[in-house]
């Protein structure tokens, strides 16, 4: 089930065990807010702790609220080059041959039925799946991403899918479009590389030490490790 509170910009997603939420700010970015046992309800954005934190700086809609940076929000698609110093979702390189992305909320699409991967593996189904469109777009570099997300209530699943797409620049992504995987609740989780799927009987690595293992030339904000993505080791995967 998807609940939309459009006047607050808020979208929840059930399933039969979880909650799923994000929301669209003041400054129209994104935010992920809640993923956890499933909930009733409500604005989950006020679990997000606001603090002024000197080596991260302050976008400049935000005028002199200091407790306000992109380097420290929880980000669902995060950013590069506009104050966000940790592992960005995606770089674009416009026609000066800069690297930035500030991505900002701009719509919404709600439609019946599991949306297609054209090309891709995916999972298929009828009108018993939902499925929401989050548009966000750069509107200097003129690239657009779609944010993808499918609900099937009655079997516990959510899934996700971005859709980079070039609004008429001459900009392109400039590295490797990543989608950031929350962590399951409850802890005990292993990390998964995910260049490749998992040979049968792996084994996922058990968690590094902070600050975590950073890839070629890639380093974490000035206060958390770069993200990982997670597998709960009580969830079997299907052969």
């Amino acid at each position: 089930m998807i609940v939309l509170d459009q006047e607050n910009k808020l979208f929840t997603l059930h399933t039969q065990n979880t909650t799923y939420q994000m929301k669209a700010d003041q400054y129209r970015v994104l935010l992920h807010t809640y993923y956890g046992p499933r909930l009733r309800g409500g604005d989950l954005s006020r679990l997000i702790q606001f603090a002024d934190r000197g080596t991260s700086p302050n976008p400049n809609e935000a005028g002199h609220r200091r407790d306000y940076s992109l380097d420290t929000l929880p980000q669902e698609y995060s950013t590069c080059g506009v104050g966000d110093f940790r592992l960005p979702s995606i770089e674009f390189e416009p026609a000066d041959g800069s690297r930035l992305a500030d991505l900002r909320y701009t719509g919404f699409e709600l439609k019946k039925g599991k949306y297609a991967l054209p090309g891709l593996p995916a999972f298929f189904g009828g009108d018993e799946w939902e499925t929401l469109v989050i548009h966000l777009t750069d509107s200097t570099c003129k690239m657009s991403v779609k944010l993808y997300y499918g609900v099937l209530e009655r079997c516990d699943l959510i899934t996700r899918a971005v859709q980079v797409v070039n609004e008429g620049g001459a900009g392109r992504p400039a590295a490797p479009v990543r989608l950031p995987v929350p962590g399951p609740p409850g802890g005990g989780s292993g990390l998964h590389h995910l260049r490749w799927l998992p040979r049968p009987g792996a084994e996922p690595e058990p968690l590094p030490p902070a600050p975590g293992r950073a890839e070629r030339g890639e380093r974490a904000g000035h206060l958390q490790p770069p993200p990982q993505p997670l597998r709960h080791p009580v969830r079997p995967q299907r052969q």
